[in-house]
């Protein structure tokens, strides 16, 4: 096997300059770094991950666990951070707990036995009083906790200004009557009266079809699993927002599968309303995937977006840049995000770490496009 030496002989540079300009780090000239990746190449020289890990107790490894990659805030979220975390000299390493509990408390229970010299974590079903317990002590940033109690670096979503944001927004554009899609809970919440089913298809049951669910943002609900309580920040921001407003009454919460399937149906739904002489002029959507969905809804069933309806969407997907018409969303900064995350972890390293724990709401932009343009 080919070892550092090796390389750095080849390259004419001592070992320590080969080993940084192989992890890339920026102390080492563009031109020697090239030099020793072009003699690496040559050489065919893979690092020894576990024979650094002997002599250094270091591995340039983390690891971030997210719910899923095929939803897209999880995916950009999971993108900007492989970026961030190689730009500072690490390798990631990403697991998907498919919204599962006993998945997440494996990844928790073997992070101290993992090559991972520290884990990122977006929980969906555990507590922090879980995170805390099994992962003993080892460096963990979470994302998307807004537990009452800071335990852990957290760097949460713009959830609740965003919302704000978006609704004011279409105030301001000449909609009165604003309606809030995907406000009820899902991903596996449930209250009293509501019918279990898969992540994001959870419906308060006997609600007529076709019907409006009326949702109030309830704090006990809300702490009961991380994976609800960014949409009940979002939730009670929309209350909020739209009570000062004056616009806030007991149909302006919609419920509805977080994804596009859903906001296709919603959009239909919408339409059948207004027929019926219940006519929203405004959509604030919980996500792009639900606002992508109920643009087409409205369309299936002759309804302009925005001339007769406004839609607004939430994370900035590429995809609401080039939609008919094009998305109006709350984009969020991913690479701030990402930067906030990996800085939180870097500073528990070395001979003096940063202890004590904080939390670091991310920015956002409203994007204004054609869904929103003023009504005329």
């Amino acid at each position: 096997m080919v070892t550092l030496k090796e390389v750095a002989a080849r390259a004419g540079v001592s070992p320590s300059t080969a080993s940084g300009a192989l992890r890339g780090l920026d102390f080492v000239r563009p031109n020697t770094a090239e030099r020793v990746l072009k003699a690496a190449q040559e050489l065919n020289y893979t690092a020894n991950v576990s024979a650094r890990a002997l002599r250094s107790g270091r591995t340039g490894i983390l690891s971030l666990a997210i719910p899923t990659v095929s939803i897209p805030f999880y995916s950009r979220l999971a993108s900007a951070m492989e970026t961030c975390v190689e730009r500072n000299g690490y390798q990631l390493v990403i697991q998907q707990t498919n919204f599962d509990a006993q998945m997440e408390r494996r990844v928790l229970a073997q992070a101290e036995d993992t090559l991972s010299e520290g884990l990122f974590m977006l929980p969906a079903r555990v507590s922090n009083r879980e995170i805390a317990e099994l992962t003993q002590g080892h460096p963990t940033v979470l994302f998307e906790d807004y537990s009452a109690d800071i335990t852990f670096d957290t760097v949460n979503a713009p959830s609740g200004n965003g919302i704000d944001k978006a609704i004011r927004h279409l105030a301001e554009h000449g909609r009165t009557h604003i309606c809030v899609a995907g406000a009820a809970p899902v991903g596996g919440v449930r209250r009293r009266g509501q019918a279990s089913g898969r992540p994001g298809d959870a419906r308060p049951s006997g609600r007529p079809a076709g019907g409006i669910g009326t949702v109030v943002a309830n704090r006990a609900v809300k702490d009961e699993q991380n994976s609800s309580r960014a949409r009940y920040e979002r939730i009670d921001a929309a209350v909020r927002a739209l009570e000062e407003l004056d616009l806030y009454d007991d149909s302006t919460m919609i419920d509805c599968e977080w994804g596009p399937d859903g906001g296709i149906e919603l959009g239909h739904r919408l339409a059948a309303l207004a027929k019926s002489g219940k006519r929203y002029d405004g959509v604030c959507c919980m996500n792009d995937d639900i606002a992508l969905g109920v643009i087409r809804g409205l369309s299936d069933a002759g309804l302009r977006v925005p001339q007769d309806v406004a839609v607004t969407g939430f994370d900035g997907v590429p995809q609401g840049g080039w939609s008919v018409p094009t998305l109006t969303t709350i984009a969020l900064d991913y690479e701030g995000m990402a930067t906030t995350a990996v800085s939180m972890m870097l500073r528990k390293f070395g001979d003096a770490p940063v202890t004590l724990p904080q939390r670091v709401t991310a920015g956002f932009r409203l994007i204004e496009r054609e869904s929103t343009a003023v009504a005329s």
